[in-house]
């Protein structure tokens, strides 16, 4: 088992403070949150790469931790020295052997560190992972994303490990490869190997996952279950929260009333007294006394009501603030955008598309999914006219009003403050601001760099320039990169509430199934329907 108590961490501001979860043999813990919470940093305590400031760490586990990070790392070789890059030993008494091929004696201290068998594990890993056995011999560098990730969780498997860390395991994955993980996860579980991930892809969270940490507010909560199981948890102690909430401020607003209602008394007493010394002389009535008297308890009876105050205020739980993108309605008319009729493209000699025919309409709402690399971004970028066919013909209504998200949403603001990229936006600077405030985007945060913003936050400023644009069709190349659950959610429903069309490209099978009907298999003549 892998225990976790008390964990705190901080730079030099905290960052996270008593943090505590259990990991046992053949479960999977997942760790989720806000972009900026901490949940790298944690698993880098986890690993051992960071010291926590306080806090515990214990394990049984008898193997030992494997780890993956979010990037793949750089080699130069061959995908089999790679591999073998993860059993050091081994790889030197391989290295030898093939070094010594006329001395059996390198051949039977390989066999006797169980060099063949690991063979055979690998052999056996790389059918499990979809590989050719032919893979081994290719350079590793000039591997797609995705097989590197795969390589580098046979690596990690290939090592013994009892326990493993992964870091965003989706990441350059297509559906396909992120299905496959699922299942083999699962299988690794049963085989009694623990995990402890962090990831935003929520359908692996609810295949895979028994427990969810969630982090927020430099702490978190461990929750049992699913994703699923989590959300509708965590919606339900929302609610009580809010309801919580809602009493102790109409408690403290009595309070508040209660104050005012006494110092109004109180001023009253004073006013009635000074008429009455005018009136009588400065000794005035002899039941002048007790105006002071009243002034004291007034006074007392403020401070009781205000203490009373701060100690709701701090019983009153802290709300986590949920998505608030607007989407105001406007008309979009349902026009033909783009009309292709045997186009062909392709990037040196490796042919794309290939007489390639489709029509898009104001009013398709499109995913094109497929494996990386199939065209998905090439398709997107002809449809955005950012390149030209190499053969047919390709016509696009230039009078539509369009907006392209790329895959890093940071490529769209580069430099200056956030008001500085509307500039271009046809609308007065008050309905601008007016606008990015209701879409939580209020105060100091407009004339921040943008570079200190998060990509959940330049997301919603995207959204409300298509808005105050009145934009008719969007292009989406898998906008759910580089972002967070939230984020993710908040995107969703935003393109369910959007009044024109989009051709979307994504690997996020909850999210596609959340904004549309209309999914593509794209293939190298044409697209046909998909079903997930």
């Amino acid at each position: 088992m892998l225990r976790v108590q008390s964990l705190s961490f901080s730079y030099s501001d905290l960052l996270f403070h008593n943090v505590s979860f259990h990991v046992s043999k053949g479960e999977m813990l997942a760790i989720i949150g806000l972009n900026g919470c901490g949940k790298s940093t944690l698993l880098s305590c986890l690993m051992g790469e960071k010291k926590p400031s306080e806090g515990s760490i214990i394990s049984d586990f008898s193997h030992g931790f494997g780890a993956i990070p979010q990037e793949s790392p750089v080699f130069h070789g061959t995908t089999w020295d790679f591999i073998m890059e993860g059993s050091p030993a081994l790889f030197s008494l391989y290295k030898n052997m093939c070094s010594h091929p006329e001395d059996p004696s390198y051949i039977w201290q390989y066999e006797e560190k169980g060099g063949f068998l690991w063979e055979q594990k690998l052999y056996k890993e790389l059918s499990i992972f979809g590989f050719e056995d032919s893979i081994l011999q290719r350079d590793y560098q000039l591997l797609s994303g995705g097989e590197k990730k795969f390589l580098q969780l046979i690596q990690l498997f290939l090592s013994d490990k009892s326990c493993f860390f992964l870091d965003e395991p989706t990441n350059d994955l297509d559906i396909h490869k992120r299905m496959r993980l699922a299942s083999i996860l699962q299988s690794k579980k049963k085989e009694g190997k623990a995990f402890v991930m962090i990831s935003h892809d929520r359908d692996l969270l609810n295949h895979c996952a028994d427990a969810i940490y969630y982090m927020r507010f430099q702490s978190g909560a461990m929750y049992t279950g699913s994703y699923d199981d989590f959300r509708k948890r965590l919606d339900e102690e929302q609610k009580r929260q809010e309801q919580t909430a809602e009493i102790i401020d109409r408690k403290i607003h009595q309070l508040q009333r209660e104050v005012v209602l006494k110092a109004g008394w109180a001023k009253k007493g004073y006013a009635n007294n000074v008429k009455n010394r005018e009136k009588h002389g400065k000794k005035g009535r002899p039941k002048d006394f007790r105006v002071g008297k009243m002034e004291k308890q007034y006074v007392i009876a403020k401070q009781k009501k205000e203490d009373q105050i701060q100690k709701y205020q701090e019983e009153k739980p802290r709300i986590e603030e949920t998505g608030t993108l607007s989407i105001p309605p406007y008309t979009v008319a349902n026009r033909l955008l783009v009309k292709a009729e045997n186009v062909s493209f392709g990037y040196d000699t490796a042919p794309i598309l290939q007489s390639f025919s489709f029509e898009i309409t104001t009013q398709n709402r499109m995913v094109i999914v497929g494996e990386n690399g199939c065209g998905k971004s090439t398709l997107m970028k002809l449809c955005n006219g950012d390149i030209v066919p190499e053969k047919g013909k390709l016509y696009r209504n230039e009078n539509i009003s369009t907006f392209y998200v790329p895959q890093d949403i940071r490529q769209l603001y580069r430099g200056g403050c956030l008001l500085d990229h509307f500039s271009d936006v046809d609308a007065p600077m008050e309905m601008i601001r007016s606008f990015l405030a209701s879409n939580g985007l209020r105060g100091d945060i407009v004339m921040q760099s943008v570079d200190l913003l998060s990509p959940g936050q330049l997301l919603r400023a995207t959204c409300s320039k298509i808005v105050l644009q009145k934009v008719e069709f969007l292009f989406l190349d898998e906008p759910t990169n580089h972002l967070d659950i939230p984020s993710i959610e908040e995107l969703e429903n935003a393109l369910v509430q959007f009044p024109g069309g989009f051709l979307c490209s994504s690997h996020d099978q909850q999210f596609i199934r959340s904004i549309t009907k209309e999914v593509f298999q794209l293939q190298p003549t044409h697209i046909e329907s998909a079903y997930l």
